[in-house]
């Protein structure tokens, strides 16, 4: 067995894996997956720490980058693997994106852990494609050769990277927002939430960010592999100075403006609204043709939680009930057309009306009635909204 330093020399390892004949390869190959690698990266749950939220002012305190931007960093990653990048280019490349962090005003130590995650999702995907081509070295010693490799590059690379930081930071501040002189930065007036959408998502935030390049992007959601392959289940918010552009097969989005400066909520509605925008079919959901019912929808735990209570009844949050919860939605969505309705859900028609007359008993809802149909709608609408992992959580009673 091989015990692996940043010393340990390559020729302990097989010789069929140290050749670069097969490891700038599979570098190279890598390169070209670059934004999958980076998609994964920014939905990994060890990311979290580096996808903030905007602060009050509408300016980022603590941002995750764009796609764009990790997909920089690995390529630059996979260069120095490779044997691509000179090693009198690697501390230039690194300073350079520690600079391009800086300027999205990523804080330094999460900008540092991201590069460790970069280094992470490379390595695990360099061990899975060099173990397929030499078996017979095993997984673990090819793992071992490959961290060793990355472990080597690391401690250079990220002083590099921190030294272009606060390079970068220090040219900026004469010019930061508040300093003498300095233009003042108009706060973001829109916010855009779309997704989540699956493996489209990646395009879809490609077109955005081509359509908005003055965007700041936060991406939300959970990773995963299969077959070697990264995936991703991935919602995006935005937030623009102008009303922003929504590109052509963007899918389901809302849109709602900045109101205070208070990004939370505006992240929060602009999802709701997405949801809703999703349920019902639109390209889009725009707060102007949506207003009061994005504040109705946008009620505090307690609140939301007596209002199903009160409308529901036994239908909120029992799973004994959800096939009658199921009916009533599916007769409302067919509007109060019975037939319909009992053929959406693979029913007898009679099955179905006994089922409605349940809903009627538990709830003393009359959906034939406008008021009483109002209010059905509403709780279902508030249940799907709430029910939706694309939804901040309020965390204090909406203004």
């Amino acid at each position: 067995m091989v015990i692996v330093t940043l010393e340990t020399p390559l020729s302990a390892f097989p010789s069929d894996i140290c050749r670069p004949p097969l490891l700038a390869p599979a570098a190279r190959d890598l390169a070209a997956r670059a934004p999958d690698l980076a998609q994964h990266v920014l939905t990994e749950p060890a990311a979290d720490a580096t996808g903030g939220t905007a602060g009050p002012d509408g300016h980022a305190a603590a941002v995750c980058p764009d796609l764009r931007t990790v997909s920089d960093d690995i390529t630059l990653w996979l260069g120095v693997l490779s044997g691509d990048v000179p090693a009198a280019e690697h501390t230039p490349g690194f300073r350079a994106r520690g600079a391009v962090h800086a300027a999205r005003r990523v804080p330094l130590e999460e900008a540092l852990l991201l590069q460790h995650a970069c280094v992470d999702v490379i390595t695990r995907a360099l061990t899975a494609r060099l173990a397929g081509v030499t078996p017979r070295a095993g997984r673990a010693g090819i793992a071992r050769l490959v961290d060793a490799l990355a472990l080597a590059a690391l401690r250079p690379a990220t002083a590099a990277f921190a030294a272009g930081y606060r390079d970068a930071a220090r040219a900026a501040s004469a010019g930061a927002p508040g300093s003498p002189g300095a233009p003042a930065r108009p706060p973001f007036a829109w916010c855009l939430a779309a997704g989540p959408g699956g493996r489209a998502e990646e395009q879809s935030l490609q077109r955005f960010r081509a359509a908005n390049p003055q965007a700041l992007i936060v991406t939300t959601g959970p990773g995963n592999t299969s077959g070697g392959s990264f995936t991703a289940y991935t919602a995006f918010t935005a937030f623009t100075h102008d009303h922003p552009a929504v590109p052509d097969g963007l899918g389901p989005c809302g849109i709602v403006p900045v109101e205070d400066g208070d990004t939370t909520r505006a992240a929060r509605r602009a999802a709701i609204a997405a949801v809703l925008a999703r349920h019902h079919g639109l390209g889009h959901l725009d707060t102007r043709q949506a207003g009061p019912l994005l504040a109705a929808l946008d009620l505090t735990h307690q609140e939301r939680e007596a209002f199903l209570t009160s409308c529901l009844g036994p239908l909120h949050n029992s799973a004994r009930h959800r096939h009658l919860l199921e009916t009533l939605e599916a007769y409302l969505a067919h509007n109060l057309c019975t037939t319909a309705a009992a053929r959406s859900l693979y029913v007898h028609r009679h099955t179905f009306a006994y089922r409605m007359r349940s809903v009627r008993a538990l709830t003393g809802l009359d959906p034939d009635r406008p008021y009483h149909r109002l209010r059905a709608e509403l709780a279902l609408l508030m249940s799907r909204v709430h029910g939706s992992p694309a939804v901040p959580r309020q965390r204090t009673a909406a203004a």
